[in-house]
Formats: structure tokens, sequence, C-alpha cells
């Protein structure tokens, strides 16, 4: 069973986690705004459904793609935590794991 990382480590990698899991919602909200304001819409103003399953169909797909590459370009900024090395240090982590948290992790303290 892998070693426990110590609190301060695991308090970090928790604010980074929330601050994370905020952007990616206050993306996607964005993105359904997006959806909605581009998609195809019946005589009713009902949105035409895509022929996959919860997909839509786009107005105007050129203007919808140009939006979305703008979000997905946009930068974020999150107040991120650096975690000491030494405080994960025992602990039984994936190299693949560890490669991502890699921007989190402050190697000389």
């Amino acid at each position: 069973m892998g070693q426990r990382i110590n609190a301060k480590a695991a308090y970090a990698l928790t604010k980074n986690a929330r601050a994370l899991a905020a952007v990616g919602e206050d993306f996607e909200k964005v993105r359904q705004k997006l959806v909605q304001d581009h998609a195809k819409r019946d005589e009713a103003g009902e949105i035409v459904p895509g022929e996959q399953e919860d997909s839509v169909q786009i107005a105007d797909a050129a203007a919808f793609q140009a939006e979305f590459v703008a979000l997905l370009e946009s930068e974020v900024e999150i107040d991120a935590h650096k975690v000491p090395f030494k405080g994960i240090e025992n602990a039984e982590i994936a190299p693949s794991t560890l490669l991502l948290l890699d921007w989190m992790i402050d190697y000389g303290a």
C-alpha cells in the first residue's frame, strides 16, 4: 500500500483541484451558451437536434467554430499552490500522474 502524503501537500493539491474544477465548470457554461446561441432553430424557435445523441445542428458552423476556438485559446489564471516535493516523496505515484502534477510541485523545497 502506498504512503500517505503530508497534510500540507494534501491541502495544496485539494485547493488546486477545486480551482481547476471551477475553471472547468465556467468553461462548460460558456460552451453551452455558445451552442445555444449558434444552434439552428425550427419555425417554433426550438433547437434542431443533431444526428447524434445529445447533439444539435449549428446554424453557422464557421461562426461557432471561431468563437469556440477563441474560448479554447483563452488563458485562465488560478491561484496555484505549490506542493513541496518532500511532502509527496514517499508516496507511491505513477510516473504519468507525477507528470500531470509537475507544474505544482516545488522540487527545491
